[in-house]
């Protein structure tokens, strides 16, 4: 290692500014990651604290045992620095964890210390020793969380990246006019199967995308309903009084159809407005070639046949493992910084509150899929 040395300047100007500490983000990395200085109850959810948390508690198969995280315990240094070097050994600190085993049958409860491992320490220059060498971490790039828009091979593309869980990618394939998802990289499906897969019913998906016009027919002569309404789309079923399906959600009118809505009294209809139909088209489109309508369970054996292929499980299964996917800490997280730009993208009209309140959320919601299957649309149609 140099030794303090004596500087010398040539420069005419002397540079007043102080030289910033160029260690600072590191060690205070460091220093966030591990918590050494805190209390076991005053660690903040970051860091080897939150990947603790991000695995516990843990349940049995029948619910009964239940093993929970408490907290854990740095030790102290068993060589010194100058002992590493001489004796080839690793700078480290030992990692002792506190857990909780709760029989819920019973009401027995149990604490534990299990030792995890040696945990290597930074030093203060910034660097590491391991078998007596001293390292340097060098921070490598990967894929940032968040949610990304692209265009490419005439297909445009968003996906939701996660820091933890399954990657989503939303797709416009402008030459179809088709809107399909991908998880993971695997096959493309249709991307409304995939909402109905969420528990979205046509019904909910119109609601969200579409303006809704109201129709009242007993105004206007049939003559003129069929030149205003021929080939605009119904906004939700219609059905006679004995419950028959005149006319189906996303369905377009026809003469006879109208004539039909006449015959059988039907005074009030909703359409889908036409404006929102020219924007949303790749959406329509697949509304329309989607046969799985509002059959939640086909739907949801379609997603889990491309996610299993030749595997078979029960629905209620199916259901579960799919919502958790997306909407379970245990298996998704955007991380913060993933959460932070999905927010900043997708929710520019929130106010400070409500940001923060989102920005908190770590998991996809609902409304985080809508929203970007939204804006990819707007930029499909460039705006």
């Amino acid at each position: 290692m140099v030794g303090n040395q004596e500087r010398i300047s040539f420069t005419k100007h002397k540079n007043k500014a102080p030289l910033p500490d160029l260690l600072d983000i590191q060690l205070r990395s460091f220093k966030d990651f591990l918590q050494m200085d805190k209390k076991i109850n005053e660690r903040e959810n970051k860091g080897l604290e939150y990947v603790f948390r991000s695995f516990f508690p843990i349940e049995g198969a029948n619910g009964e045992i239940v093993i929970e995280y408490v907290g854990y315990e740095v030790g102290n240094c068993k060589y010194t620095e100058e002992e590493c070097f001489d004796k080839n050994l690793t700078y480290s600190v030992p990692i002792k964890a506190i857990f909780r085993l709760i029989d819920r049958k019973t009401g027995e409860i149990k604490e534990k210390d299990i030792y995890i491992g040696d945990f290597p320490l930074m030093t203060k220059r910034g660097t590491f020793i391991f078998n007596g060498a001293e390292r340097v971490v060098v921070n490598q790039i990967y894929k940032s969380p968040g949610v990304l828009f692209s265009y490419k091979n005439k297909e445009f593309s968003s996906k939701i990246v996660p820091e933890k869980g399954s990657w989503l990618e939303f797709i416009v394939d402008a030459k179809k006019d088709l809107m399909y998802v991908r998880i993971d990289s695997r096959r493309k499906i249709l991307v409304t199967m995939f909402l109905r897969s969420l528990g979205m019913s046509t019904q909910d998906i119109i609601n969200a995308f579409f303006k809704i016009r109201k129709i009242d027919l007993s105004r206007i002569d049939k003559d003129e309903a069929i030149t205003r309404l021929v080939g605009k789309y119904v906004a939700e079923d219609v059905l006679d009084d004995e419950n028959n399906m005149l006319v189906g959600a996303v369905e377009k009118l026809f003469p006879n159809t109208i004539n039909q809505l006449y015959q059988k009294g039907r005074t009030v209809i909703k359409i889908i407005d036409p404006k929102t139909v020219v924007e949303n088209r790749p959406l329509v489109s697949t509304l329309e070639k989607d046969d799985t309508k509002d059959a939640l369970n086909k739907a949801i054996k379609k997603i889990y046949s491309i996610l299993h292929p030749g595997e078979a499980a029960p629905l209620e299964s199916i259901m579960k493992e799919i919502n958790n996917m997306f909407f379970s800490p245990k298996m998704y997280d955007l991380g913060e910084v993933g959460r932070y730009k999905l927010v900043l993208k997708l929710y520019p009209d929130a106010s400070p509150e409500e940001r923060k309140a989102l920005i908190e959320q770590r998991t996809l919601s609902f409304e985080d899929i809508v929203r970007t299957l939204q804006h990819l649309i707007k930029v499909y149609n460039r705006q």
